[in-house]
């Protein structure tokens, strides 16, 4: 029931009183005076109500607009450009610009002529009523508008608080390297005016050098014809032939020499170096760093609920419990179990929409979804293939090594990357392989000088948001994590009450949590990204008041919703449950009223 809040008017004309009520529309969830609506939940909302709406996790996909639109009523229309007293009530689909009645060029032709062709696109004109096309471009541009309004908006107050925090501590980190930054530039004058004045001083010595080179020739030249007068002179005195080799050896040998000796100090001179490496290295401090976008600490906007708030119930048709799951969407949903089945689900009507063929009858692990929205998974084969957003299947890696078998596999979503889980033949001995987009081996985890004991069977696998990969070992009776370079961090083998573990599902979620799936227990533990138990999320007393058989088993994190999908192992149940929420107390205050508004688009 809508409140209405009712204001007496009283005018004193006379003595006359005239006294009239005007009725004003509440907010459904506080007294604020209604601004929006919302035709999801079919509420009536202030402007502080709509803001915290659209961005709290449980409301963020509902769709929020302007009282008016509740009743479809739509603004005045303006005035067109060439006709001032007429409204612009068409619109042209192929020139996208709003008409009115009295544009003629932009008139439909009745029947197609090359001569009847608009100038811009060169086809017939299309007119269609502007409120028409308002709600077809409002259709077009809904993703982007909500994206907008749930994330974008809500992202820039947070970054704009921590911008204020860094304003206080600004001043003096700039003033610290303002002053470093004189420093060296002063530094930088000096070594740039030695390297020059050295230059100059080289290019000196070329000169002269040069010059002293010609005055050689010429001299040599002398020395040439002297000689040969010479030798027409002592020519004929063959008796005397050594007294000519030490006239040689004594006037002119002496001159060459001379010069040679002159031309090694040059070049001794000329390679030296002066101040040059200095200059070099100061240089290469520099640093030229990639400019990136400003985000916002991942800590700044989440944070862990004090419990897990139930989301929705699903029951999945055409399988036989939940063995996997993988979400594409927060309203659809890859379900495989352990007999050969793989379908694509709507949770809102609970359809099956695709079904995949011969798929791997392992069950756990065999799908996951590429950063297109692609589904790759295991065939019957053991291949990996790939499923297009056109439901086109191609083959991505082909099974060739009969060494090694594929178990499970998984998409990086920072790299693209495809971490495969494999078992030795008839061995068990486990690894994880890394390949690249291409379909090359990248890595092999753990190192090759790591013993292969530390995985056995590796069932399901993830990548954390630091990097690490994380791997459920059945075998083992563990969670094993590795560093992004495949080195063993370490292994978490249960809760401190001493159950143990049979770990099978396991997925990461925005605050690098680790959350798996616990055969033994039946519950879902969540560990810290550096192995350290820190509570249990479901419990089999917490599911359905412990009314309800279900036997946690897959698990899926939804980025968009940040919500937590689990599957069940005993039968075909799929819930969907929410652990951690925004920070809306960050977007309260001052910052609420500068915020851009779209909610008219």
């Amino acid at each position: 029931m809508l409140s209405r809040l009712c204001f007496s008017i009283v005018n004193m004309m006379g003595p006359n009183r005239i006294t009239c009520k005007l009725n004003v529309k509440q907010c459904s969830l506080c007294p604020g005076f209604t601004a929006y609506y919302c035709n999801s939940c079919q509420k009536d909302l202030c402007q502080h109500c709509k803001t915290v709406h659209v961005i709290d996790l449980d409301t963020k996909h509902h769709e929020v607009t302007i009282y008016r639109e509740k009743f479809k009523y739509m603004l005045n229309q303006e005035k067109c450009y060439i006709h001032r007293n007429k409204s612009f009530n068409r619109y042209c689909k192929p020139c996208e610009v709003p008409v009115c009645d009295f544009c003629s060029e932009h008139k439909p032709q009745r029947s197609f002529h090359p001569a009847n062709t608009s100038p811009s696109g060169g086809c017939q004109h299309k007119l269609l009523p502007f409120k028409t096309s308002c709600l077809l471009k409002k259709m077009q541009h809904k993703e982007i508008i909500h994206n907008i309004r749930s994330d974008t908006l809500y992202v820039r107050n947070v970054l704009l608080k921590t911008v204020n925090d860094d304003f206080k501590t600004c001043h003096s980190k700039f003033t610290r390297c303002q002053s470093e930054m004189i420093t060296r530039g002063h530094r930088l004058k000096d070594l740039i005016g030695i390297v020059p004045k050295n230059v100059i001083n080289k290019s000196d010595v070329l000169v002269r050098h040069k010059q002293w080179c010609l005055k050689q020739k010429i001299r040599m030249v002398q020395y040439i014809a002297r000689l040969r007068k010479y030798e027409q002179k002592y020519e004929q005195y063959t008796s005397k032939p050594v007294k000519f080799l030490r006239f040689i050896k004594k006037v002119c040998l002496a001159h060459i020499q001379d010069a040679h000796h002159f031309y090694q100090n040059c070049l001794f001179s000329l390679t030296q170096d002066i101040a040059m490496k200095d200059l070099i290295k100061f240089l290469s401090e520099i640093q030229i760093l990639q400019r990136e976008k400003r985000k916002a600490n991942i800590s700044l906007l989440l944070t862990t609920m004090s419990s897990p708030s139930f989301q929705q119930f699903l029951t999945v048709i055409d399988v036989n419990g939940c063995y996997h799951i993988s979400c594409l969407t927060p309203d659809r949903v890859w379900v495989s179990d352990g007999d050969n089945t793989l379908i694509l689900t709507d949770t809102t009507t609970g359809d099956t929409l695709f079904h995949i063929k011969d798929p791997s009858e392992l069950g756990a692990g065999i799908h996951t979804i590429s950063n297109e929205g692609e589904l790759i998974s295991l065939d019957k084969r053991l291949n990996i293939q790939k499923l297009s957003s056109d439901l086109e299947k191609t083959t991505l890696i082909k099974t060739t090594d009969n060494e090694w078998v594929n178990l499970s596999v998984y998409c990086s979503q920072s790299s693209g990357d495809l971490l495969v889980g494999m078992q030795k033949n008839g061995e068990y001995i486990g690894r994880v392989t890394r390949y690249n987009c291409i379909g090359q081996i990248a890595q092999t985890i753990p190192q090759d000088n790591t013993p292969h004991t530390l995985i056995r069977f590796p069932c399901s696998i993830t990548e954390n948001q630091n990097g690490n990969i994380v791997v459920s070992d059945s075998i083992l009776k563990a969670v094993v994590v590795f560093s992004r370079e495949g080195r063993h961090r370490f292994s978490y083998t249960g809760p401190p009450t001493g159950s143990g573990l049979n770990p099978q599902g396991i997925c990461t979620d925005a605050l690098s949590h680790i959350l798996v799936c616990d055969n033994v227990t039946h519950t879902v533990q969540m560990i810290s990204k550096d192995g350290d138990f820190l509570s249990f999320i479901l419990t089999e007393q917490s599911i359905g008041n412990g009314e309800l058989d279900f036997k946690p088993n897959s698990l899926s994190y939804e980025v968009k919703s940040h919500s937590l999908w689990v599957g069940s192992l005993s039968n075909n149940n799929l819930l969907i449950y929410r652990y951690l929420n925004r920070h809306i107390a960050l977007t309260d205050g001052g910052e609420l009223s500068n915020s851009l508004d779209i909610s008219s688009i």
